[in-house]
C-alpha cells in the first residue's frame, strides 16, 4: 500500500505538466520528461543487477521508505526556497528524477519480488493481482 501512495504513477504520467508548473516552457518539458524514464529505467538495471541480491529485501524496502520521503520533502522545499525560474524548474527536475531512481531502485522493484516470492506457485497469479488491485 505504501508503494502505491508515493505518487509515483502520477508523477510518470503527469510529468510534462509537473515540469510545465515547475517553469519549463511547453516545448522544453517533454524534452527534460526523458530524465525521469531515464531514471527509471537505470534504477530499474541497478536494483536488478547489483542491489537486490546484496540488501535484504526488508531493509532495502524501508531504506526506499526513508528515500522517497526525502526526495519528496526536497521537491517541495525547492518550490518553496528557490525562486521561480529556471534554476527552481532544474532543481525540480533534478529531485524528481532523483525519486523515480530511488523509487525504482528500492521500493517498486523490491515489492514486486517480495509479492512474487510471498505466494506458493499455485496462487501466485491470484494473489499477485489481489494485492495489485
Amino acid at each position: 500500500m505504501g508503494q502505491q501512495l508515493t505518487g509515483i504513477n502520477s508523477v510518470m504520467y503527469y510529468g510534462t505538466d509537473l515540469l510545465k508548473t515547475a517553469g519549463f516552457s511547453a516545448s522544453a518539458a517533454p524534452i527534460a520528461n526523458i530524465f525521469m524514464g531515464v531514471a527509471s529505467v537505470v534504477g530499474g538495471v541497478l536494483c536488478l543487477f547489483v542491489v537486490i541480491e546484496r540488501v535484504s529485501r526488508r531493509r532495502l524496502i524501508v531504506w526506499g521508505v526513508i528515500g522517497v520521503t526525502v526526495c519528496h520533502l526536497l521537491i517541495a522545499l525547492s518550490t518553496v526556497v528557490i525562486p521561480a525560474g529556471k534554476v527552481q524548474a532544474y532543481a525540480v527536475l533534478i529531485f524528481v528524477a532523483l525519486f523515480v531512481l530511488v523509487m525504482q531502485t528500492a521500493l517498486n522493484i523490491p515489492v514486486w519480488v517480495c509479492l512474487s516470492e510471498l505466494f506458493p506457485l499455485r496462487l501466485r497469479g491470484f494473489g499477485m493481482g489481489a494485492l495489485h488491485r
